[in-house]
């Protein structure tokens, strides 16, 4: 029996706590082959508790043959960022955990872009509350399921460690640390300062009682652990700085539990603790759910701190609401977790291929100055491409890839100008600048159309992306030109992205990264090529523009044929030049030996494989 292989994936401990349970659930599973890859303080957790892991931060990483990508969420360029780009570019299925709830969209964006790049085939939520919030920031509903966090399962184990009565759990966050590193995604935290904040807590318990104890637990992200030295040394308080308890044992032994918002202390309102959460001059909304459930007692002004806690050493233990708490303890979340990935497995939905199409175009044309900028039909030729091909219905989107030398300028400002979205990249390096074009706009695969072919049809365009959504895993290039039947100037070629990635790390002769087409045609038996062929070789007919004849030709078609609100394709071209045949004289003595040389040649047209289909 083959078993079904998923790969986890985490970097802040909030992912690695959540998914944990859920691991050890499927381990067990004989239907399933369990790996996990991890970052960053993930690392350190897995390590405590002797959970095989692979090091993304030391070794490279493959997700080859997943049949299933689960992931935790972190801000910044995080592990589970890379990974949900890498499986998109597989079509393997992607299921996100947001473990608490926070600013939720840095954590599917770019730093600072809030572009929702990230997204995941389907998002899991703790609660209503979390899914409502999502949804208002512009998540989109049908990607998110409740199912709970499976962490919060262990919360509702019994304590039977004995309570010391005068010890005070301080939970550190690295507010000034994070914002000192420049992580500008993390903004929530902009106005707090955890050194402030103890210092706060230990003025106020000096005044209420000196037989009280603290024990200060930093958070896996601090690194500066000297930080509360000062007021440790200034105080007439017992405080320690605790290296070897656990966040669970530490909550047992604690008569108080305090801190800023982390989710120790939502922890720990659930193990039925006395929690304060100081947040000295919040700005907007609490995160803390537990503040806002009532179950945690929130401080936003220093002058209410003496009075909370007064009022919090004179409590008995407190017995929050058990319908609330058995909400999120005794959920069953592990279990549903799991019965979800089960089922996503047994339904494999495939994800839309996202198709884009991708001009190639610079202004170093030899032949024709500044092609890419002549007007045809009143507009340049590169618009008139743009035009064409967002007249494709197969197609998600439109780009330029250009080099980003300073003669290329005026082509990026004119594409500014017309709406034309754009990747600069290296001159003579047309993989790296179409690998990156792709992986800039999400692209699963590229359509590519050199800048010379203003007569590009867009229905020719739709047959060929219809068979690359069918075809995906079987072939890895797929093109109208091996060999050439259509006219020249009708070329377009599908470059998935798991082909961009196998030829930028393969190919290193600069002519070859240069013209990677002719290697891919040069080595046939080392790529699968789908073929699309015309019923008849019409490769003869040049439609391309390199030459002022055939730009003359050109404007001739598009004097004939453009038309408002209409886009004409092949068939009307060919219909034009079967009653105008004199317009394809004008440019027939132009054979381009380029062309000649390498696709069109007869080397190629002599080739016959089994690796290469004809439509």
């Amino acid at each position: 029996m083959k078993k079904h292989k998923i790969i986890f994936t985490a970097q802040d401990p909030g992912g690695f706590n959540a998914m944990t349970p859920v691991i050890k659930k499927l381990e067990k599973d004989p239907r399933f082959n369990v790996s996990m890859i991890l970052a960053k303080h993930a690392c350190l957790f897995a390590k405590k508790q002797n959970i095989r892991y692979l090091n993304a931060d030391k070794m490279l990483f493959d997700i080859e043959g997943a049949d299933l990508v689960f992931t935790g969420t972190s801000f910044g360029d995080s592990i589970e960022k890379r990974i949900i780009s890498a499986a998109k570019a597989e079509n393997i299925p992607t299921i996100s955990i947001v473990d608490f709830w926070t600013d939720y969209i840095p954590s599917f964006s770019d730093s600072e872009k809030r572009n929702f790049k990230y997204l995941p085939d389907y998002i899991l939520a703790v609660d209503e509350i979390m899914k409502k919030e999502m949804v208002a920031e512009g998540f989109p509903k049908d990607k998110i399921f409740i199912t709970g966090n499976p962490y919060f399962d262990s919360f509702s184990k019994k304590n039977r460690q004995r309570t010391n009565k005068n010890l005070i759990a301080f939970f550190s966050q690295p507010f000034s640390e994070i914002y000192k590193n420049s992580d500008k995604d993390y903004k929530y935290g902009a106005n707090l300062n955890e050194v402030q904040v103890f210092d706060d807590i230990v003025e106020v318990i000096e005044k209420i009682d000196l037989n009280k104890k603290i024990i200060i637990n930093f958070h896996p992200r601090s690194k500066k652990l000297d930080k509360f030295d000062k007021i440790i040394e200034n105080s007439k308080l017992e405080i320690k700085k605790e290296k070897e308890l656990s966040n669970k044992d530490l909550i047992k032994r604690a008569e108080i539990v305090t801190g800023i918002n982390s989710v120790v202390l939502f922890e720990a309102a659930m193990r039925g603790k006395k929690v304060l959460s100081y947040q000295p001059g919040l700005k907007g909304s609490d995160l803390l759910i537990s503040n806002r459930l009532g179950l945690s007692a929130p401080v936003y002004k220093k002058e209410d701190l003496y009075q909370t806690f007064k009022k919090m050493f004179l409590q008995k233990p407190l017995k929050n609401n058990p319908k609330l708490v058995k909400k999120y303890t005794e959920n069953k979340s592990t279990r549903k977790v799991a019965n979800f990935i089960i089922n996503v497995l047994k339904n494999k939905p495939r994800r839309k291929l996202k198709v884009i199409a991708c001009i190639q175009a610079r202004m170093g044309s030899r032949r024709l100055k500044k092609k890419a900028l002549l007007k045809i039909s009143g507009k340049s030729l590169i618009e008139n491409m743009f035009l064409r091909l967002k007249a494709a219905k197969e197609i998600d989107d439109v780009v330029l890839a250009t080099s980003n030398t300073k003669k290329n300028d005026i082509l990026a400002r004119h594409a500014e100008k017309i709406g034309l979205k754009y990747y600069r990249g290296e001159e003579n390096d047309l993989i790296s600048r179409q690998y990156e074009t792709a992986k800039k706009f999400g692209a699963d695969a590229l359509l590519l159309a050199t800048g010379d072919c203003p007569l590009l049809d867009p229905e020719i365009v739709d047959r060929l992306v219809k068979i690359y959504k069918k075809n995906y895993k079987k072939f890895d290039f797929f093109t109208n030109t091996f060999p050439p039947t259509f006219p020249h100037g009708l070329d377009i070629d599908i470059v998935p992205v798991s082909t961009f990635e196998r030829i930028d790390k393969k190919i290193k002769d600069p002519f070859y990264r240069e013209c990677y087409g002719a290697y891919i045609m040069e080595n046939p038996k080392k790529f699968r090529i789908y073929n699309l062929k015309n019923p008849a070789n019409l490769s003869s007919i040049r439609l391309t523009v390199d030459y002022l004849e055939d730009l003359i030709l050109t404007r001739n078609i598009f004097s004939a044929l453009d038309k408002k609100n209409k886009v004409f394709v092949m068939k009307d071209i060919l219909k034009f030049l079967k009653k105008n045949p004199k317009v394809l004289e004008i440019n027939k003595k132009r054979i381009d030996m380029v062309i000649a040389r390498n696709i069109r040649s007869r080397e190629y047209h002599s080739i016959v494989s089994k690796n290469h289909n004809h439509e």
